[in-house]
């Protein structure tokens, strides 16, 4: 039985409801706005419903210590790329207030193929294309010359020892900076580089803003450039905080695309845990300590002098670029916090061996309940359909942190059986080798296999479930302990988007949007899969994990 059909546009709008802030002046009274393309200022209704979709889940993004958001959604033709930069002095609530008249204001006048809009409090910018390395845009780039005095004497040094000290500050801090010259006449200066860009783009972008500014010759003056925000007054519009944010050995360039690699910045949001104490805590990881194993090392139950009980990871690998490149990725997901993810408590680098901590979960793990040989303790059809529904709304970091559509090259780290072939052979990680595994685990859970548990000389579980599916003989592979008490229509439908998502080429996978849809709406329609798993046998040997 198969129950695969073409595939058809079905996510369907959900309506974006605006909270309306009742106090506060409007930011959009001093906004810039520019459609595009330049003539273009009419509302298209078929592309309006494509840019309410866009917009309805950047303002959940907009959160304490993250007041910008990268947002895509590609499965539309042409796509729709969103970013989202609020100014770092401003409050949650201010930021989530100037996203929703930003957002507004583009709605009525511009929520055609693209359009930004800059203001004193954010800047928010879509389009059809992938815009994040951009940072100076002639067609686009405004400095605002309020209409003051003009400056005399020395008020020409102060404003240049301004806009030079806060230009070096916010490269150096991260992208932001604020700066005071009070002397004889007091100057301030606020800079904001988005977060998409790196050090020297944020560089040039603010000294390009900075000479248009210079050509303004007033008091008051700022400048809307396509990667950066630059303004100056003699009267303090900014808080005191702003002056004192922290240098750039608390903050990086927190870019989507690129990491520092300099060992001393890879973790600041993990607290460091001296490697005596975490060794003492575990018995100096004595066997009896041990939790499990997995593709990158071995945890073990500790019990801290302060009482607390933490699972602590020893690493395999040991080398500096190994150590390098993993906590790299410990730095993107260490401020990370969801219910369904385990929370990272800090690390040890400098001992004989690198250590992450974890807070400790009483319950087992999901592998180690599925895959166990006794039957009595087996998760029915119903738990592990919900499961599967709650993991694949969850599933992949990337969605929190705004979706990178482009390729990371990387080490390669984790469980063989779960690895894309794009990641196993290249080291390129995208969003489709989050959903390469997600069709791996998925259809692990509905055969109730490891995919890595299987005898030298047979096929991995990937091959016997499509082997199956050619064959139409798909519900032989659903798990035989439940012993016919599912919904087979059900457990089809998983294995079926399970062979859809580890499909070789990339291209053919679907979405996790996609996938999501598919899974919870009953009479949703999607194609048969078109190819074969990639792994096999000979790649796949017998409980082989990664190691270094």
């Amino acid at each position: 039985m198969q129950i695969c059909a073409s595939i058809a546009q079905f996510l369907a709008w959900v309506p974006f409801l605006v909270l309306l802030a009742t106090v506060g002046s409007s930011s959009s009274s001093k906004s810039l706005l520019n459609c595009h393309p330049l003539d273009q200022h009419l509302v298209n209704p078929s592309r309006q419903l494509d840019f309410l979709r866009a917009m309805s889940s950047v303002y959940d993004y907009i959160t304490e210590g993250k007041l910008w958001v990268v947002s895509s959604i590609t499965d539309l033709s042409p796509p729709i790329y969103v970013f989202l930069q609020c100014r770092e002095d401003l409050s949650v609530s201010d930021c989530r207030h100037c996203f929703n008249e930003s957002k507004l204001e583009l709605e009525r006048k511009c929520s055609g193929s693209g359009g930004r809009i800059h203001s004193d409090g954010c800047f928010l910018r879509f389009d059809d294309r992938d815009f994040s390395e951009e940072f100076v845009d002639p067609r686009f780039d405004r400095a605002k010359c309020e209409e003051t005095e003009p400056g005399f004497g020395d008020f020409w040094k102060y404003l240049d020892e301004a806009l030079v000290n806060v230009t070096l500050k916010a490269v150096k801090n991260g992208g932001f900076g604020a700066a005071a010259v009070t002397r004889a006449e007091a100057v301030y200066a606020l800079a904001q580089c988005w977060q998409t860009l790196d050090e020297n783009s944020c560089r040039e972008c603010l000294v390009n803003a900075r000479s248009s500014l210079r050509a303004c010759g007033g008091h008051e003056a700022s400048a809307f450039f396509t990667g950066c925000y630059l303004k100056y007054s003699t009267h303090k519009f900014f808080d005191d905080a702003a002056e004192h944010k922290p240098d750039a050995d608390h903050r990086n360039f927190i870019s989507y695309r690129r990491v520092s690699r300099k060992r001393k910045a890879q973790v600041p949001s993990c607290s460091n845990f001296k490697y005596e104490i975490l060794e003492k805590a575990t018995e100096s990881f004595h066997d009896s300590m041990k939790l499990g194993q997995g593709g990158a090392g071995s945890v073990y139950k500790g019990i801290l002098p302060d009482g607390r009980i933490v699972a602590v990871k020893k690493l395999f690998f040991n080398t500096r670029e190994w150590a390098d490149q993993f906590f790299n990725e410990v730095n993107l997901i260490s401020g990370v916090q969801h219910k369904n993810l385990v929370r990272l408590l800090g690390c040890s680098i400098e001992g004989p061996k690198s250590l992450l901590v974890y807070e400790y979960v009483h319950n087992r793990s999901l592998d180690q309940i599925l895959f166990m040989k006794n039957t009595v303790h087996i998760l029915s059809w119903k738990q592990r359909f919900n499961i599967i529904i709650g993991i694949s709304e969850d599933f992949g970091l990337i969605r929190s942190m705004g979706t990178d559509k482009t390729q990371t090259n990387t080490g390669i780290a984790g469980t063989l059986g779960y690895l894309a072939p794009e990641y196993l052979i290249k080291g390129q990680l995208t969003e489709k080798a989050d959903v390469y595994a997600f069709g791996v685990l998925i259809i692990e859970i509905a055969t109730g296999k490891k995919n890595n548990a299987f005898t030298q000389g047979t096929s991995s579980v990937l091959f016997s479930v499509w082997e199956h599916f050619k064959a139409n003989t798909l519900d032989r592979s659903i798990d035989p302990r439940l012993k016919g008490s599912f919904s087979e229509e059900e457990a089809l439908k998983v294995l079926q988007i399970g062979l859809l998502c580890v499909q070789s080429s990339v291209e053919l996978r679907p979405s996790m949007s996609e996938i999501v849809f598919m899974l919870k709406n009953k009479d949703s329609k999607f194609e048969c899969p078109k190819q074969p798993p990639f792994l096999s046998a000979s790649v796949l040997m017998p409980d082989e994990e990664t190691r270094v």
